[in-house]
Order: structure tokens, then C-alpha cells, then sequence
């Protein structure tokens, strides 16, 4: 009987997948990752991802500073292997809403339109949303301002970025060591029963169609330029999460090639005429009328 530390940020991680406190009941199988239990987890995390971006990073003192986790083990680390099992498949609920895009695209800023446009009608979650609670968490900082800093080089870090930290944990680990499936498993079991979920981080073929499958709007964010994603740092623009999905029929596509009030046209456009017709009879303000200089461009069904 061992027990394996971990910095309070990425044991609270591993609760989140496990969908308990791993520390309470580490010998417990994990919800989003069948076949694991959470010690298991907590050893992966560990030792799978450290060994990916180096055991030193253990050592950072802004890891450091955060307040250690003993989860304790019921087998030596190594002593079996938890393999993938294919459990039940997570569902989302009917009517769901998926948006995919390079990064920068804007698909939290569609996102937020399509909420605020329906009354709120939405589950508004992401698939990264356990990874970035993380990222904060180890930094100290906020969500508003991560979205200020995610792709800046950040000394604290061994010059690594918030987004390459999570592409790590989140592709390299999660997806690659533990399931292949476990963010949607996680995001799944977290919507609240017979609410209708927004995505707004569409990045990988299975997220796409478990959106599809729900019977809900796949909606893919172009941009003719895509200059922010050039401007990624390259550990950022080359990882696969930034590859993209293939549109597929019944997909929607916007273009985001204009201004924020172009974009917030096109989401209530959407809202009216495929989502949520009846949020044309919610209070709000009326959507910007286009200027002479930005002519409104239809969304695209994909065929």
C-alpha cells in the first residue's frame, strides 16, 4: 500500500473525470474512463504525463507552491496495466450544438451569441473545460485572463504556454493513454439531464459526431485569412488538436471574415431559422443591421 502525490490542481483534475474526490475513494472506478480506477488515473497523470513533457516540471516552484494530494494505491505502481474498456457510449441530449474551428476562429465569441440570443436555452460547456480549470488553477489566474495570456510563453511554466498545456494533458494523455473518448465521456455525464448542450470546442472527429448523433447543429467557424492560427506558438499550431474535423452533410458553416456585429447577425440567423426558432420571441435587442461595407453572407449547409 503506496500512495502517489499529486499538486492540488492536477488531483482535482483527475476528480473531475472520475466524477468523485480521487483522495475519498481512490480504489473507485472513474466515470469518463472505463476501466480505470482514479489511483490509476493519479499514477498516469503522474508518471505517463510527466515522462511526456519531463518529470522537472514536478519541480516548477509554481507547482510547487500548490498544496499536495496523497492519493493512496492499492497496488505498486506498475503492477497492472488498466486497459480501455468499451463501456456504455456517452450520449449528449437531443438538440445539441457543436461549434469547430482553428483556434481563434471564434467559437466562444458564436457561442456566447447563440446563448445570449436564445434566453439562455443552452447547456454551455466545452470538452476542454476540465483542462483549463486546470491551467488556471496551477497559475493563479482567472478564465478572463487566460484568455489574454493562453498562447504567450510563460517563464513559471519552463516556457511553455496554457494551451500547450492542456493540449498535452488533454491529447497526449487523456485521449492517448487513458480513452480515446474520455473528454466526451466527461462532458456527457456532466449535462444536466434533458438540457440541450452547447460545444463550443469542436476539435476531434468523435466530438463532432457525438453532436450529430444527439440530432442536434454541427457549425464550423471559417475564416478566409485563419491569421490567428499562424500566429500560434508552433508547440500550439502543429498539435493535432489544431487539424480540424471534416464538414460533413447537414454541417452549418459561418464565416467569420467580417465584424463581431456581422457574427452576431449570423448567429441569430441561425438561432430563427434552424435551432431554436421560438428565441425570435425573446426579448432582446435586435441583432446590427449590416454596414453597405460587409454584406451578410448566408450560413452554408456542408454537402
Amino acid at each position: 500500500m503506496g500512495v502517489v502525490e499529486l499538486p492540488k490542481p492536477f488531483a482535482d483534475l483527475v476528480s473531475d473525470i472520475s466524477g468523485f474526490d480521487v483522495a475519498q475513494h481512490p480504489g473507485r472506478p472513474a466515470n469518463a474512463a472505463p476501466g480505470w480506477t482514479a489511483a490509476d488515473l493519479a499514477q498516469s497523470l503522474r508518471h505517463d504525463w510527466g515522462a511526456i513533457v519531463g518529470h522537472g516540471f514536478w519541480r516548477l516552484p509554481i507547482v510547487l507552491q500548490h498544496p499536495t494530494v496523497a492519493i493512496p494505491l492499492d497496488e505498486p505502481w506498475g503492477s497492472r496495466k488498466a486497459l480501455y474498456l468499451h463501456g456504455q457510449e456517452a450520449m449528449l441530449n437531443r438538440g445539441s450544438v457543436g461549434i469547430a474551428g482553428f483556434a481563434g476562429a471564434g467559437k466562444d465569441t458564436f457561442a456566447r451569441f447563440l446563448q445570449e440570443g436564445s434566453g439562455g436555452a443552452f447547456h454551455w460547456d466545452s470538452f476542454a473545460a476540465p483542462l483549463r480549470k486546470l491551467s488556471c488553477a496551477v497559475l493563479g489566474v482567472s478564465l478572463a485572463r487566460r484568455e489574454e495570456i493562453k498562447d504567450a510563453s510563460i517563464e513559471a511554466l519552463g516556457g511553455r504556454t496554457m494551451r500547450s498545456l492542456e493540449q498535452t494533458i488533454g491529447t497526449d494523455w487523456g485521449q492517448r493513454m487513458v480513452n480515446p473518448k474520455v473528454w466526451v465521456q466527461s462532458l456527457a455525464i456532466r449535462a444536466p439531464k434533458g438540457a440541450r448542450t452547447l460545444v463550443s470546442d469542436i476539435r476531434f472527429e468523435d466530438e463532432g459526431d457525438l453532436v450529430r448523433e444527439s440530432g442536434g447543429a454541427l457549425i464550423h467557424i471559417r475564416s478566409e485569412a485563419n491569421a490567428r492560427r499562424r500566429k500560434l506558438p508552433p508547440q500550439s499550431a502543429t498539435h493535432c488538436s489544431e487539424d480540424g474535423i471534416q464538414e460533413k452533410d447537414g454541417d452549418l458553416v459561418v464565416w467569420n471574415d467580417a465584424s463581431l456585429a456581422s457574427l452576431k447577425d449570423e448567429a441569430y440567423n441561425i438561432l430563427g431559422s434552424v435551432l431554436v426558432p421560438e428565441a425570435a420571441h425573446v426579448d432582446q435587442p435586435s441583432p446590427s443591421a449590416p454596414s453597405q461595407s460587409e454584406p451578410q453572407r448566408a450560413p452554408r449547409v456542408a454537402v
